[in-house]
């Protein structure tokens, strides 16, 4: 009895051991059984998951509406309203309607020369007339005089060669300006060459309409202040005052 005393927690925790051993040793022997037990009866057929609501909701996604933020959506892209000189509204639909885009060329736009003319001798120098017709200046549109002997270059023109005599040649042949290219002259055959065109425009929300424009001209419409910056024979590029620039084109009427 003093030994139980004295060692009653070690004899406690061994009965405890061993039948945890004894537990663990019939585990092999009970699981089949366990299986055997299962399998016998009748066995149900799994019933399949409806998955219909959840692939209607995935096919819905594929095919979502477009959010149309631009063109006719007034809610992001309000309409503009004006009013006419008559005091009737005017709704404004296309950004062409008003602005640069609303600008018209009147009719094909007008060329504007560069002449050379061969117009006498005061040797060793020969007069040459330039005409600058896209001259800035008004006052140096016209035919202006100019002198230069054989090989003498200037900012028009030079002399390369001389046929005849040279108190009073036939021809002079000339090379022109920067451009490299080769032009004869002679008395009753000046150069020419296409340097630039005017044009005549309208804009017809507000009526107005300006003639004979050049490069470097500026209209006032609608606004703002647009400059000219490029006429072609068909084409006249405008630039906003924003930087903005916009290219009207010629169309004829049908």
């Amino acid at each position: 009895m003093e030994f139980l005393k004295n060692h009653y927690e070690k004899v406690l925790l061994s009965l405890v051991l061993l039948g945890l051993a004894v537990t663990v040793a019939l585990l092999p022997a009970k699981v089949p059984s366990v299986d055997t037990a299962s399998s016998a009866g009748p066995q149900k057929p799994l019933v399949p998951v409806d998955l219909r609501t959840n692939e209607a909701a995935l096919t819905n996604l594929a095919s979502l509406p477009q959010v149309v933020l631009s063109g006719s959506n007034n809610l992001f892209n309000p309409v503009q309203w004006r009013r006419k000189a008559d005091n009737s509204l005017w709704k404004i639909i296309s950004a062409n309607e008003v602005g640069p885009g609303a600008l018209r060329i009147v009719k094909t736009n007008s060329p504007l020369y560069f002449i050379l003319s061969f117009d006498g001798v005061n040797l060793p120098n020969y007069q040459i007339g330039v005409t600058q017709e896209t001259n800035k200046s008004i006052n140096l549109r016209g035919k202006v005089p100019r002198y230069g002997a054989l090989n003498e270059k200037n900012e028009f023109f030079k002399i390369t060669k001389i046929s005849g005599a040279v108190e009073a040649p036939d021809a002079l042949a000339l090379e022109v300006g920067d451009l490299k290219e080769q032009a004869t002259l002679s008395k009753d055959k000046p150069f020419k060459m296409i340097a630039g065109y005017t044009c005549d425009l309208a804009y017809p929300p507000q009526n107005m309409a300006w003639r004979e424009k050049r490069v470097g001209d500026s209209l006032v419409f609608d606004g703002d202040t647009n400059n000219i910056v490029e006429i072609t024979a068909n084409e006249v590029v405008l630039s906003a005052s924003s930087g903005k620039r916009t290219t009207i084109k010629y169309n004829a009427a049908p």
